[in-house]
């Protein structure tokens, strides 16, 4: 199986709530990444946590480690947290990685408040070429030392911290572009609700148009009818006062 381990060092400062870093990092599907976030002294025994942040602006927590001890670590399915409390560094592991573990993230440290720093981490998912089937090398990681056994972080320039993707030529999360597709076909199917609703008022239309047309004729015909019964019996009085139907009576009494 394919692995990619791409590691990172936050040596920019804590990030603290809506004005944390955005960072990112790109892995391969079936690889894992590795993520190292630092913290300071303070929040040394703090119970750190990994979250993701879901649909509708909530976050799901996927692992935490329990506070105590010099170094601790927790894992959950493919998300593992190890908390080197003397040197004060997180290190987040996510492995078999697939197209659906793209999203945003939370490395944090509970403090009991409101305010907990934590840093904002990207990941990105691109699927592993299907030639390859060794390690294959990545430059941003060559460079960069094993996870240290050392009780200091290591000494990375600030510069070197750059995200390896630029926002600019990376491709969204797949479940951003699913979600576009699902509101564009509940937007068809609303246009297509509305049109059928639209014919099926012209068809209501038509038909009380037809059934008060037929009623006007059905009234013009029973007045029709009227008209000729009073005037046959208009011609049947108008028979009964003429002079020959009088002589007619007197001889035939």
């Amino acid at each position: 199986m394919t692995s990619l381990y791409t590691t990172l060092f936050f040596l920019s400062g804590m990030c603290w709530g809506a004005n944390g870093e955005m960072l990112e990092v790109t892995g391969l599907v079936g690889g894992e990444v590795v993520i190292r976030c630092p913290f300071e002294k303070a929040y040394r025994h703090s119970t750190k946590y990994l979250q993701r942040e879901v649909p509708g602006g909530y976050l799901q927590k996927l692992v935490q480690t329990p506070p105590g001890g010099e170094s601790t670590t927790a894992s959950s399915g493919k998300y593992s947290l190890s908390d080197d409390q003397r040197s004060g560094v997180v290190t987040v592991t996510i492995g078999d990685l697939s197209v659906e573990d793209a999203g945003d993230y939370r490395c944090g440290a509970s403090t009991g408040g409101p305010f907990a720093p934590h840093h904002y981490i990207t990941l990105y998912v691109q699927p592993s070429p299907a030639s390859i089937s060794v390690t294959p090398p990545v430059p941003t990681t060559t460079a960069a030392p094993p996870v240290p056994t050392t009780t200091a972080a290591p000494p990375v320039p600030t510069t070197t911290a750059a995200p390896p993707v630029p926002t600019t030529t990376a491709a969204p999360p797949l479940h951003h572009l699913s979600l576009q597709l699902q509101l564009q076909h509940l937007s068809l199917q609303l246009q297509l609700h509305h049109l059928s609703l639209q014919l099926q008022l012209q068809h209501l239309s038509l038909q009380l148009q037809l059934h008060h047309l037929s009623l006007q004729l059905q009234l013009q015909h029973l007045s029709l009818q009227l008209q000729l019964h009073h005037l046959s019996l208009q011609l049947q009085l108008h028979h009964l006062h003429t002079p020959q139907f009088q002589q007619h009576r007197q001889c035939h009494p």
